[in-house]
């Protein structure tokens, strides 16, 4: 194995458009979770906040209590050794995840009218 042949495949293997064009879609990706993740937890939930009367982050369902309940956080239920379902924080990865999953789609759609559009110019 020869090392200088290596690593001229190697820059040859990444200098490939769709190795390049991954590498650019996660780092975008990744900006664009962080956007959506932040509008859900402090523009959305604030919003079913001031709905519900309670945090969405901080929701959760007791489904055996301890002796020590009621309880205020799901923190203090579970010291006390009460069973808790925390649905808050799925409720928002799933807000999040149809968010992403609709710009994707959105972005799908808008990238299959472009690759198309010039076939409908030149008829």
């Amino acid at each position: 194995m020869d090392p200088k042949a290596e690593v001229f495949n190697f820059f040859k293997f990444i200098s490939r458009g769709s190795i390049i064009d991954l590498a650019i879609g996660t780092v975008i990706g990744g900006a664009f979770s962080n956007v959506v993740t932040t509008s859900v937890k402090d523009i959305m939930s604030p919003l079913l906040d001031l709905v519900t009367t309670k945090s969405l982050e901080t929701g959760f369902f007791t489904l055996r209590k301890g002796p020590n309940a009621p309880y205020e956080t799901k923190e203090d239920a579970q010291k006390d050794g009460a069973v808790v379902m925390g649905f808050g924080a799925f409720l928002q990865a799933t807000i999040n995840f149809l968010i992403q999953g609709f710009f994707v789609y959105l972005l799908a759609k808008s990238i299959s009218a472009a690759k198309s559009l010039p076939n409908k110019l030149g008829k």
